[in-house]
């Protein structure tokens, strides 16, 4: 296949189809949301990377002003190297990963029109283009939920070890929190009070116990939920999310009802609940 040169793109006014043109304005599109993509993932990567790395804050205020400095200037694949030294990870999959991103990210900017079957200057080379940037996309995805969730982590830390007065470091943690995408567990065993409860596994199967299990007075019993839980997934359990009980992850979730229910006079009181109005979750 001949390789498509710079002057190869330019397309004639007024050549286009009504068909091709809704293509080409297609590909623009994604190719812009590709962009955009890769661009959060740098900037959150320079962000966080000042506090995690050990040539960061932790070596003193001096080195975190040197390291954020020679952060801002550096390519997603410098960037990438630092992450991968600030985690310590041994895992050969995630640099593997991680790695190969950086890879689609330098094709996207430098090479987009180089891949092949890609062009805008027919039909089915901008369908390649589509198919191209979508497989891109969704391959990306995993990587920039990866950095959302340490820059979470990031911010809480900021956060608690510094004054409560600091609104905009309090601030940066709410809004990196509450834009967690909901495929994403973010759970912080040192207080679960800041977990992301909405999102969790257990929330969602305890959700699920209650179009599953037979009901109590119109209620879910927890018993019977557990029960069910522990059918899905043995792990999927309250000490997996800091917490020692079932029913302080109803409470902590501040998703559903909960009440104490007594079958009969002296019997001992088992715990119902029922999801809040909006609350249950679809299947």
């Amino acid at each position: 296949m001949p390789r498509n040169d710079e002057s190869s793109l330019s397309i004639p006014s007024g050549t286009l189809n009504s068909e091709h043109t809704a293509l080409v304005n297609s590909v623009l599109h994604r190719l812009g949301r590709n962009i955009m993509l890769f661009q959060q993932i740098e900037s959150g990567l320079k962000f966080m990377l000042p506090f995690m790395h050990p040539q960061g804050s932790a070596s003193g205020g001096d080195a975190f002003t040197s390291f954020r400095d020679k952060a801002k200037g550096q390519t997603l694949g410098k960037l990438v190297e630092g992450f991968l030294e600030s985690t310590k990870t041994d895992s050969d999959a995630l640099a593997q990963y991680l790695g190969r991103m950086v890879e689609e990210r330098n094709k996207l900017v430098h090479h987009f029109h180089e891949m092949p079957g890609v062009s805008l200057l027919t039909e089915d080379g901008c369908r390649a283009a589509l198919q191209v940037l979508d497989d891109q996309h969704r391959d990306a995805q995993p990587f920039q939920d990866i950095v959302h969730v340490f820059g979470v982590s990031v911010g809480a830390a900021l956060a608690k070890s510094r004054s409560k007065d600091d609104t905009v470091l309090t601030t940066l943690y709410q809004t990196l929190k509450q834009r967690l995408p909901d495929h994403v567990e973010y759970i912080d065993l040192a207080d679960p009070r800041e977990t992301n409860w909405p999102t969790t596994r257990i929330v969602r199967a305890l959700q699920q116990a209650e179009l599953q299990t037979e009901p109590v007075n119109g209620m879910t019993s927890l018993a019977r939920a557990g029960a069910f839980l522990h059918s899905l997934d043995d792990g999927l359990t309250p000490q997996a999310y800091g917490v020692g009980r079932l029913k302080r992850v109803l409470l902590l979730s501040d998703a559903f009802e909960v009440v104490e229910h007594y079958p009969h006079e002296g019997a001992e009181a088992i715990t119902l609940y029922r999801s809040k109005a909006n609350g249950l979750a679809e299947t």
